[in-house]
């Protein structure tokens, strides 16, 4: 195994641990059968000795992969498993499905469902905020992070995309920020 990851670039502790950690098993029990095949005398309790061998290889060195990784200096993270995920399949890509995630200083930033300009022909199918899905109603708040997936009608020319994006043109209180940073003081009833 070695030899052959001479001519792969990687560090001694990568080599060290590619070797240590390799491929087990599956070819030693396969070979192993052509001894049963092949009418060797005692062939069965050869094979055993073969299969005892594999397992302990496996057990052992599979149980110690996280040691030599650490010692080798090969980086590992553990991953928590997330238990559901939702998928489906289509044949053809389905026309006017889109997700968006709301972002800070978006007009979907704290509006309710029912109080987002979505247009007759759009909703919102699902919201999932801190990898839990919200039930969607017209009184659910939309929070910074939630990951938002519309159903949005073909023929519809509303622009979905800018109700979760911040706006260049932000209104605060009396004050109108626009997108360079300057600021522009009116009075409350001015246009």
């Amino acid at each position: 195994m070695g030899l052959l990851l001479l001519p792969i670039r990687l560090s001694r502790g990568e080599r060290l641990f590619v070797m240590w950690s390799g491929l087990k098993g599956a070819v030693p029990i396969l070979l192993g059968t052509y001894i049963l095949s092949a009418g060797v005398p005692d062939a069965d309790r050869l094979y055993q000795v073969v299969v005892v061998v594999v397992a302990f290889s496996v057990i052992v060195q599979g149980g110690l992969v996280p040691t030599v990784a650490h010692y080798a200096g090969v980086p590992m993270r553990v991953v928590e498993p997330e238990p559901w995920a939702l998928g489906m399949r289509f044949q053809h890509e389905p026309a006017g499905l889109c997700r968006h995630v709301v972002v800070a200083g978006s007009p979907a930033e704290g509006s309710t469902v029912a109080d987002l300009a979505l247009g007759e022909g759009t909703w919102i199918s699902m919201i999932n905020r801190s990898a839990a899905l919200v039930a969607v109603r017209g009184d659910t708040t939309l929070r910074t992070g939630d990951e938002v997936l519309l159903l949005l009608d073909r023929h519809t020319d509303t622009d979905v995309g800018s109700l979760f994006t911040p706006s260049a043109t932000a209104v605060i209180g009396a004050e109108e920020v626009d997108g360079s940073g300057q600021r522009d003081v009116r009075e409350a009833g001015d246009p």
